[in-house]
């Protein structure tokens, strides 16, 4: 099969090409068998090849993005999930590719969410492949979802996260990116009822030749609403980082208060980094802000640790963590997780 994604809207993909991608036939993947790595205390479950045990049949999203309208045409079908407060959810996606001679594999889990809880989606693979993951949420009045998803891909990822908020909901969505040749991040979200609160934040880490792309989009659609969002990117050797943001906020959207932060450190001269912060405001009683920061480690912070008899790759290390805790989250376990990960990510 041949990728065919008529109607793009090339400025949304500005920064990142889709050439090698489109230019590749792919071989759908297959029910195989597989292992993951499943954290104790959650509720495990096991796609592969988004294949997993008691799918639905997958229906179209309403979406304009060219990939979850992929997802839906090719996704082998849904894992309807409801989240419990008791009991959180850990989803293993498992991508198995192609050896680098054969075709690709193309995989397309699916997986719609609702209820009230935390789910964590970590995605790993092997071989060569192409994963194009779709999770959906939909968050009811006054419940409230945390979302985590890690990805540790060998191969490309471009993936959706679609949330809706309705009235008095909460919901947070914070997407790692470790490993992946081509990683692109859409995340969407929607609020649709008044006193919605919805927080976006991301971690990306790239060293090699990884090209990372976060694309976000916040919508207001009523009033008394707020966001917050805050992506950090730390970018090494040749790997490129891509920030777009967009915070819209609809004519009914009044009193919103909507805060957007892209800062990113670059760790050599051969790394880069293309941000583009957007407000789109068709209201006038609002708060909203956005910034963009790029720059590399605090000389004088590295001087002070230095002076203090501390070795420069320690200190370089010290600094480097310290950037990235900002972006937390709440469950312990996951939290000791992740700081583990980035430990590792960043001495490779």
């Amino acid at each position: 099969m041949l990728l065919n994604l008529e109607g793009i809207a090339p400025e949304d993909w500005k920064y990142t090409s889709l050439s090698e991608v489109l230019s590749r036939k792919y071989t759908l993947g297959e029910k195989v068998k597989a292992e993951g790595s499943f954290l104790p205390g959650f509720k495990s479950i096991l796609v592969v090849n988004g294949y997993a045990e008691n799918l639905s049949e997958a229906t179209e999203t309403d979406s304009s993005l060219p990939f979850v309208k992929l997802n839906s045409q090719f996704s082998p079908g849904s894992l309807e999930l409801t989240l419990t407060p008791d009991l959180p959810v850990h989803i293993v996606y498992v991508t198995k590719g192609n050896d680098v001679s054969s075709s690709p594999v193309f995989s397309s889990p699916r997986c719609d969410v609702k209820g009230e809880g935390l789910l964590v989606e970590s995605f790993i693979g092997e071989g060569a492949y192409l994963n194009c993951p779709v999770t959906t949420f939909e968050v009811s009045p006054n419940k409230r979802i945390e979302h985590v998803r890690i990805i540790e891909e060998a191969g490309d990822h471009i993936s959706a996260v679609l949330s809706k908020l309705n009235r008095d909901s909460y919901f947070s969505s914070t997407v790692f990116s470790f490993d992946g040749k081509l990683i692109r991040n859409d995340v969407v979200m929607t609020l649709a009822g008044e006193n919605a609160f919805g927080v976006l934040n991301g971690l990306s880490i790239g060293n090699t030749s990884q090209h990372i792309d976060n694309n976000t989009v916040i919508d207001h659609q009523v009033q008394n609403c707020e966001s917050r969002e805050l992506y950090k990117g730390i970018y090494d050797d040749n790997s490129k980082g891509v920030f777009g943001g967009t915070i819209i906020v609809r004519p009914d959207a009044q009193k919103t208060n909507a805060i957007q932060s892209n800062r990113a450190i670059l760790l050599s001269d051969d790394s880069t980094i293309d941000s583009r912060p957007q407000l789109k405001i068709w209201a006038d009683d609002v708060k909203c802000t956005h910034g963009a920061t790029v720059g590399k480690l605090d000389d004088n912070a590295l001087f002070y640790l230095r002076s203090r008899g501390v070795p420069i790759k320690l200190a370089r290390a010290m600094l480097i963590k310290a950037f990235a805790s900002e972006v937390k989250v709440s469950n312990r376990a996951i939290s000791d997780l992740i700081e583990e990960k980035i430990t590792n990510k960043l001495t490779k």
